[in-house]
């Protein structure tokens, strides 16, 4: 009974830890050299079809996944399963069974979720039913059953129904199959090499340090040693980060499980994030879940790398990798932009480019290159920039688009020409993009002349819509505006004063909007094409605008009415131009703010004093 309750506290404990952990604790255990294995006790399970399934088999190899719905590196391991190249192979079957005791219906939904035929999946509604002993009868026959270990338990069977091995932990397709070809030979099509491309970031040192510190104060609080940087540790967190950035999962893009990207220690863990914008909030996530704070405060590690690698768009991703070796410690700060060569599977390979671009004819001659970049399947808003070293490229007609080796598009002439660009390490892999060049064909139109514009024929392109005009005819002339008629030009609203073709005067008598915060005041205004002086400003014309903090007055004023600025209580700054100024109104300046500055020419300064003095505003207004 004992061993029973061990038992049923280790998987309980593995169903709250699992799926927030980042460690992929993998224990790979054999049978002792020259022992053919174990004899393959015989269980049967039923699929989500209500049929039966034998645990026993002649003349296939199995593999059996033991895990849960909800555990991360169960979902991990079936769905590298399920897009492998051997799923399909009539030398091998697969089952997957639930040990939790989850409903038919729920593990159905499991299935949908990947897709594949070849796995047969099984549930098992009774608590503590077939799949539960199964599952612990061949676990128990590489490990200690009370010692717990890591889901999913994944148990190989030989064609000689000889269990081999049960592996723990998360497992990659090509990690199962390189164990399976240990014992077996099997028949199935052997995928071709994965492809191999360059990606460029930025690599972020300064993180590195900020992480290492906040990582080593929170192992302080709890009395554990602090961890070390180290050297190749850190160069195989940054590659890591590079990769996550490609493919976001604790198996590599090549397909391999993480660990394999570095050979030393015999203790291993790795924390991944993407997204978060600094390591104070990607600690903040780490710090809160369980199985990343885990690995940061296992007391068993001296090591850790730290990798930050920064995509396209500013994207964070983040790696911790630990190990229980010594440390080389590094020297490092700063930002590096970098390049990284990463080997993914075709089929998590998703190139993207601007599918369609198109020209004008004025274009022609003009240089450009492709944006190639990839969406990450795991973090779609992952897309790292891919290196046009990486590719070859070919336009379909050169007289339209020319591109060189270095993939520069040379536009050439009008017309349609796709440009493609194939991956060099897998020419089966490209992306294209459609440029298109249209030509001047020009249509006339003539333009009658206004009393605003010029006439004129105007000849416009219509495959790129640029346009010139020639044959111009003077304008027809505009009335004179006038005496006292109010114009709206711009901001503001002014009243003629006085009315000619030259020399016209005019009073800015009220802004438009009552809410400006500046206001500048010219010195002229343009009204139907006759320029007028703008000589005074009216009274009560900002009175009351709570929101104006600066006004500039133009060189041409000669009058500010009565309460011109009365109430404008956050006026702070009034700037004179003119050197006309002749006068002030009552409470022109009447509540503006107390501290208020109002600069004059300086050769004016002692007349204007006296010309602001009394008109409203505080004492402590000064004037310069």
């Amino acid at each position: 009974m004992r061993k029973q309750f061990l038992r049923c506290l280790s998987m309980l404990m593995f169903v709250l830890i699992l799926p927030l952990m980042g460690l992929i604790s993998t224990i790979k255990v054999q049978a002792v050299e020259g022992q053919s294995g174990f004899a393959n006790p015989e269980y049967s399970f039923t699929t989500i079809d209500d049929s039966a399934i034998s645990t026993t088999s002649k003349g296939q190899v199995t593999v059996i996944v033991f895990g849960s719905l909800t555990c991360g590196n169960t979902q991990a391991t079936t769905k590298s399963i399920s897009g492998s190249s051997w799923v399909s192979s009539s030398d091998i079957r697969v089952i997957f069974a639930d040990w939790t005791n989850k409903p038919k219906a729920e593990v159905s939904a499991f299935a949908k979720t990947y897709g594949c035929d070849s796995i047969t999946f099984c549930y098992d509604e009774k608590a503590q039913g077939t799949i539960y002993h199964a599952m612990w009868a061949y676990y128990g026959l590489f490990h200690d059953p009370s010692a717990g270990g890591t889901l999913p338990f994944t148990a190989l069977i030989d064609k000689n129904n000889q269990v081999r091995q049960v592996l723990t932990g998360n497992q990659s397709a090509n990690s199962i199959m390189s164990e399976i070809e240990k014992f077996e030979d099997v028949d199935y099509e052997k995928p071709a090499p994965n492809p191999s491309l360059d990606i460029k970031g930025t690599e972020n040192y300064d993180y590195v340090n900020q992480v290492l510190e906040l990582v080593n104060q929170t192992r302080a609080a709890k009395g554990v040693s602090p961890l070390k940087l180290d050297q190749q540790l850190v160069e195989s967190a940054m590659q890591r980060a590079a990769e996550i950035s490609m493919y976001y999962s604790h198996t590599r893009p090549d397909g391999s499980l993480c660990f394999t990207i570095s050979d030393r220690g015999t203790k291993k863990a790795e924390n991944i994030a993407v997204g978060q914008s600094s390591p104070q909030h990607v600690m903040d996530s780490w710090n809160n879940s369980s199985g990343h704070y885990a690995n940061i405060m296992d007391a068993d590690m001296t090591s850790i790398g730290i990798g930050c690698f920064v995509d396209r768009k500013g994207i964070c991703h983040w790696v911790q990798f630990f190990d229980n070796a010594a440390a080389a410690e590094p020297s490092v700060s700063g930002t590096k932009e970098v390049s990284r060569s990463i080997t993914i599977q075709k089929s998590w390979l998703h190139l993207k480019t601007q599918e369609k671009q198109e020209f004008s004819c004025k274009d022609i001659n003009r240089t450009l290159k492709m944006d190639i970049f990839h969406t990450n399947q795991e973090f779609a808003s992952s897309n790292p920039e891919l290196l046009l070293s990486s590719f070859t490229f070919k336009s379909d007609k050169e007289a339209v688009a020319q591109v060189q080796e270095d993939g520069t598009v040379l536009l050439k002439g009008p017309g349609k020409a796709m440009i493609t660009a194939s991956l060099k390490s897998d020419a089966s892999i490209s992306v294209c993009q459609t440029i298109s060049v249209s030509q001047h064909n020009y249509t006339d139109k003539v333009i009658a002349p206004t009393q605003t514009n010029k006439g004129y024929t105007l000849h416009t392109c219509t495959s790129c819509n640029s346009s010139y005009k020639d044959s111009y005819v003077p304008r027809l002339e505009k009335p004179v505006p006038q005496k006292n008629k109010v114009y709206k030009v711009g901001k503001f609203q002014y009243k003629v004063i006085k009315s000619a073709k030259k020399g016209g005067t005019v009073e800015l008598k009220a802004p438009i909007n009552k809410k400006l915060k500046s206001v500048s005041i010219d010195s002229t205004v343009k009204i139907n094409g006759y320029t007028f002086k703008i000589s005074s400003i009216a009274k009560n014309a900002f009175k009351g605008n709570g929101k104006l903090e600066k006004v500039t007055i133009g060189a041409n004023v000669t009058k500010i009415g009565a309460n011109a600025f009365s109430d404008c209580k956050k006026l702070k700054k009034i700037t004179i131009k003119s050197k006309k100024l002749q006068s002030v109104g009552k409470n022109a300046l009447k509540n503006i703010y107390k501290k208020a500055v109002i600069s004059v020419p300086k050769e004016k300064k002692k007349a204007y004093k006296k010309l602001f003095n009394g008109k409203g505003q505080k004492k402590t207004v000064i004037i310069k």
